[in-house]
Order: C-alpha cells, then structure tokens, then sequence
C-alpha cells in the first residue's frame, strides 16, 4: 500500500515541495514544530530507514544537509537538527528543522541559496 508520501509525490495529496531529484524529494510537514519543518524522503518506498541502501541513505544526509544550511543561513539559527524517523509512516523520512527562526514560514528568498539548493 502507498504511504502518504507517495500519494504527495504522485500529485494525489497536497504538499509543499522544497527540493526533488531523481532519488529524494523534501516538503514542509503539515504539523511542523518550528516553521520550516522540512521532511526528506526517498522516491522509493521502503518500510523502515535501516533498509535503506547505504548509497541512498546518504543521498537523503546530503540532500537534508543542504536545507539544513539553508535553513541556518536564512533564520540565523544557532543549530539545525537532523534525525532519521518512521515511526508513524512506513516510508522513512529525514527531518530538518532550525531552533531559531524569523517570522517568516518560508524555507529560502535568497536567491543564491535558492539555486545553490537547486530551486531555481
């Protein structure tokens, strides 16, 4: 059976995409703890993280890395946490998210960040 992530990968539920290549993609949680709740998750289905090839497992690091900086950068957060979750949902997912943060619920506006994070 699908899981909601694929159903928001697919285009049959809503989601607010902030990154998307060929192995993972990253949306905004709908019940984030700070603003900018950034969920990574692979394209492919896979019940719990530790079935995860270790080759994808680093691709979703690297990726939750990236909106981790971004993150940082944007709100001038003093740290970023990152953590491997799947509790919830038999598709593993990466989470990001900043202990500081603006006003603001958007991810980036900086355009260079923008395009270093591949958004533009």
């Amino acid at each position: 059976m699908a899981s909601i992530f694929t159903d928001i990968l697919n285009g049959r539920s809503p989601g607010r995409f902030v990154w998307a290549d060929d192995r993972v993609f990253a949306i905004l949680t709908i019940e984030p703890r700070k603003p900018g709740h950034v969920l990574v998750i692979p394209r492919i289905e896979v019940d719990r993280w530790s079935d995860l090839d270790e080759e994808l497992a680093m691709d979703i690091f690297r990726v939750g890395r990236l909106i981790g900086l971004a993150q940082r950068d944007e709100w001038n957060a003093d740290r970023v946490g990152l953590m491997f979750e799947g509790y919830r949902v038999a598709h593993p997912d990466y989470r990001a998210r900043s202990r500081r943060v603006c006003s603001s619920a958007r991810l980036v506006n900086t355009t260079g960040r923008r395009r270093a994070l591949g958004l533009m």
